[in-house]
């Protein structure tokens, strides 16, 4: 919310000398790149949007805790924060995977498993009724990941065990 975590633009305001580049698209990194404008951060987004229908997805930082964040009601909020913390939460373990380790990309659904993971783990933190919404909404996302980027590129990814 405070736009302090170590992206590589903030980095290079505490004179580190590496490469500000992107290592999933190339673009500057920030942090509403890196969130929200990355095409892997897009593809995410779009779809825990369409698996989950919500109206909008958030543009930036700004956007996410402010009038995104205010047009669903008191008692989504928290869970809707919930569930945007695991799709920020894989991404930045992703890119930092990607950064400090030999992966790359290969396959885009990554981060949306990655993503549902976390949602999973995290779950049990929840009170009964928000838990099964959350493992609802994982599955749902799971899903949705399978079923575009299949018929996108014409193939099933790895079987990641949906149930």
């Amino acid at each position: 919310m405070h736009k302090k975590i170590l992206t590589k633009d903030n980095l290079f305001k505490k004179n580190w000398k590496g490469n500000l580049e992107c290592i999933f698209c190339g673009f500057s990194e920030s942090i509403d790149h890196l969130f929200f404008q990355c095409p892997v951060a897009r593809f995410t987004w779009r779809i825990v949007y369409s698996a989950l229908g919500l109206i909008s997805i958030p543009n930036n930082v700004d956007d996410l805790f402010g009038t995104w964040i205010n047009s669903f009601n008191k008692t989504e909020k928290n869970l809707v924060l919930f569930g945007c913390g695991a799709v920020i939460w894989a991404i930045w373990r992703c890119r930092n995977d990607c950064c400090f380790g030999t992966d790359r990309i290969d396959d885009p659904t990554n981060v949306i498993f990655s993503c549902c993971y976390w949602l999973d783990t995290w779950a049990i933190r929840q009170k009964k009724k928000a838990r099964k919404l959350v493992e609802l909404g994982s599955l749902k996302i799971k899903k949705m990941a399978c079923e575009i980027y299949s018929k996108a590129r014409g193939w099933r990814p790895v079987d990641r065990r949906i149930r």
